[in-house]
């Protein structure tokens, strides 16, 4: 048994050994963050300085840089994303112990280890920054605890910075209230959004020191629209119980009386999803068969022949179906991670349907893949077009600040409205795009854009840059490497599966959902061979095909062979008119199935 524990122990000591230099690469990642936030709130400092005309900086009492923030709180998100990976796995924690525990025993016991105390002193150190920046689970608090007083700098004190990140805070949530939950509307990306707002309201309050029940009242609405959000993989994370845990100040504002009430609205959204997921998977189903064909439908069009409302058509079209995988993406996390999280137990119908949305989201997936040829024509047009409408807006505005007196509050609008100018006269990457919204903050000033323009402005942009990133969004959408975290819902769709028979053709979209999960189990670093997690979750998958469709498939074309053969004993009838028959013909025809870079032929 002593035996047996000491293998254990080297074993955890050699997983946590290969692991470690990530661990390090993450440690190097939060002080990096802790500069770029540090640099980004000095900076914000001096603009909204009292003495910054005298040092020569302009004017930006009328400006909001809300790109910038927004940013920010990204930013700050993924450090809260990996704040919660970190907390959710004992199984590191366990084996961080032990092998902190092997290295002081190693310092300790020179002889015994052969290793010198001096030259671990290098390993103890890197170990000692590791556990404070990383292991603890504190890495967004080590960003927004650090000083931000320095440089004749005083960034506690700047009410006007103070005034500005709230208004732009605000702002923020109201645009997450309007859009809605879910992933509707052109925002595809409202998960990431909702923990990036929080951690910049965080970041605001703990600099600050502000409680604002208007924000919280704001966050408590975005929390109830949204009662899913999931950080990676199976890993929720819960607004309401974080926020008081990195800011105690705020206890009262998010007390357990709010948890308990978001906590119930999560447990009675869920029941009403698990009701009604069954008619929402054929509503879905419907939805992606319209959008494919209409897909097809504006694909016979060349080019060359059309207009601008053939490209405003493809340009809805090829958003539209994002959107839509957007939603469905959301709706299998939902259930699936609020089924697990909450402790409840999921009805195999409910299993079945969620596992109807997921082939329906490899569908969308595979249409785009059908179209590549599509893409690679329209985009470009696509993109001039929605280029097109934004230089309008721009030269319209242009026209109305050259008309006026030039001070230098218009000159600043004049040059950034050229500079928009010229970010938009090349191809549209993702550096281009930030610079123009970078610029269009500082143009947005002394009412050089109508309030019609802005609203116009922020859809367009927003199509222009789903329309330059739509082969890695669409990617993103349709990716389920959410099923390596709920694979127990695999026996009761193959199951469902073979005994209905309905769209044989659909387990194609499934096992490429399964394919999703190589993607991350090929990156594995903790196990002595890197395949061997992938290659454990292949046999387990096989395992489930084959009990419950390869082997009832092969006993059923035994039963009908052996009952033809014993024909003349004169059995049951075998008239199919008079005897119902399962037919099971069409899983014959199926394709060879693609499981995990393996083919299987049914025959």
């Amino acid at each position: 048994a002593v035996g047996e524990e000491g293998e254990a122990t080297g074993k955890s000591q050699m997983a946590l050994s290969r692991i470690l230099p990530t661990l390090h690469q993450v440690a190097c990642y939060v002080q990096r963050v802790q500069k770029v936030a540090h640099n980004v709130l000095h900076q914000m400092t001096s603009l909204y300085s009292p003495e910054k005309k005298v040092n020569g900086f302009i004017d930006v009492s009328e400006v909001h840089f809300q790109v910038i923030y927004e940013h920010l709180g990204l930013l700050l998100a993924t450090l809260i994303t990996l704040d919660e990976v970190i907390i959710n796995n004992s199984v590191l924690h366990e084996h961080w112990g032990a092998y902190r525990r092997l290295v002081r025993s190693a310092g300790s016991d020179q002889n015994k280890f052969g290793q010198d105390k001096a030259v671990l002193q290098p390993l103890e150190k890197l170990l000692t920054d590791v556990e404070n920046l990383v292991m603890q689970g504190t890495m967004f608090s080590s960003v927004t605890r650090q000083s931000y007083e320095c440089d004749g700098l005083t960034v506690s004190r700047n009410g006007a910075l103070r005034e500005e990140m709230m208004n732009v805070i605000l702002g923020w949530c109201s645009q997450l209230e309007q859009g809605g939950g879910g992933g509707e509307g052109w925002w595809c990306d409202y998960q990431p959004q909702v923990v990036g707002v929080t951690a910049l309201a965080l970041l605001h309050q703990v600099i600050f020191n502000t409680q604002d029940k208007k924000l919280t009242k704001t966050l408590l609405n975005i929390f109830k629209k949204m009662p899913c959000i999931t950080l990676v993989g199976s890993i929720m994370w819960f607004g309401e119980r974080y926020i008081p845990s990195v800011a105690p100040t705020l206890s009262q504002l998010f007390d357990n009386k709010t948890q308990d009430m978001l906590l119930s609205h999560r447990t009675s959204h869920l029941v009403n999803k698990a009701q009604t997921i069954t008619r929402e998977a054929q509503t879905v189903n419907l939805q992606v068969c319209g959008w494919a064909v209409n897909l097809d439908a504006a694909a016979k069009k060349h080019s060359s022949q059309m207009k601008n409302q053939d490209l405003s058509q493809r340009a809805s079209l090829l958003l539209q179906g994002m959107i839509l995988a957007h939603t469905i993406k959301y709706n299998i996390e939902t259930v699936l991670n609020l089924h697990t999280t909450l402790g409840r137990p999921m009805g195999k119908a409910c299993a079945v349907s969620v596992c109807h949305l997921i082939e329906s989201l490899k569908a969308i997936e595979n249409t785009y893949h059908r179209h590549s040829s599509l893409l690679a024509d329209s985009l470009p047009h696509v993109i001039q077009y929605l280029t097109c409408q934004v230089l309008s807006i721009v030269t319209a505005a242009k026209t109305r600040v050259s008309s006026a007196r030039l001070d230098g509050q218009r000159l600043d609008i004049l040059m950034a409205l050229n500079l928009v100018e010229q970010m938009l006269s090349g191809c549209g990457t993702k550096e281009r795009r930030l610079v123009i919204r970078v610029a269009l903050s500082l143009a947005n000033q002394a009412r050089a854009l109508k309030d019609e323009d802005i609203s116009s402005l922020l859809v367009v942009l927003r199509r222009l840059d789903l329309a330059c990133e739509v082969q890695s969004r669409v990617r993103d959408a349709t990716n389920c490497s959410i099923l390596y975290h709920h694979r127990v819902i695999l026996p009761a769709y193959l199951d469902h599966y073979f005994k209905s028979l309905d769209n044989v053709h659909c387990i194609h979209f499934m096992l490429a959902a399964v394919q999703d999960c190589a993607i991350q189990l090929e990156t594995c670093r903790h196990l002595e061979h890197s395949q061997q997690l992938l290659q454990d979750f292949k046999e387990e998958v096989y395992g489930y095909l084959k009990e419950y469709v390869l082997d009832k498939t092969c006993e059923a074309v035994e039963t009908e062979l052996r009952l033809s053969t014993h024909s003349h004993l004169q059995l049951d009838s075998r008239n199919p008119f008079q005897t119902p028959l399962k037919d099971i013909s069409p899983v014959l025809c199926l394709q060879p199935l693609t499981l995990l870079n393996s083919l299987i032929s049914v025959k």
